[in-house]
């Protein structure tokens, strides 16, 4: 078990948790390191169990976690402070988080 790429995951399945951090798309974009690497470093750091992947919807100004593990989705959702919600339909259970610069640098510094 561990991260799978986007369309492995949806493969694999069909009714998962999601955790999506929005953002201002007009802003420039987080670097060095970006919005992908730091909660791939929270991932590591909290040692899931099931399944999971990450993609950056820059368009939407979104990035979205998807997690096979209910008890993984709720640990996510408290290290990033995310409230539940129903926004997106077709999700087994939806948490989100503001991830602005402010928050992106804390979970750095978290990490740290």
């Amino acid at each position: 078990m561990g991260a799978l790429d986007p369309f492995a995951f949806g493969q694999k399945h069909a009714k998962a948790h999601l955790v999506f951090g929005e953002y201002d798309n007009t802003q420039a974009p987080l670097k060095n390191p970006t919005r992908v690497r730091v909660i791939s470093r929270l991932i590591k750091r909290l040692g899931l169990k099931g399944d999971w992947s990450g993609i950056d919807l820059r368009d939407e100004g979104r990035y979205e976690l998807h997690l096979s593990d209910e008890d993984d989705a709720e640990r996510v959702g408290e290290a990033l402070q995310a409230k539940k919600n129903g926004k997106f339909p077709g999700w087994a259970s939806q948490r989100g988080f503001q991830y602005d610069a402010k928050t992106w640098a804390k979970i750095q510094q978290v990490l740290a």
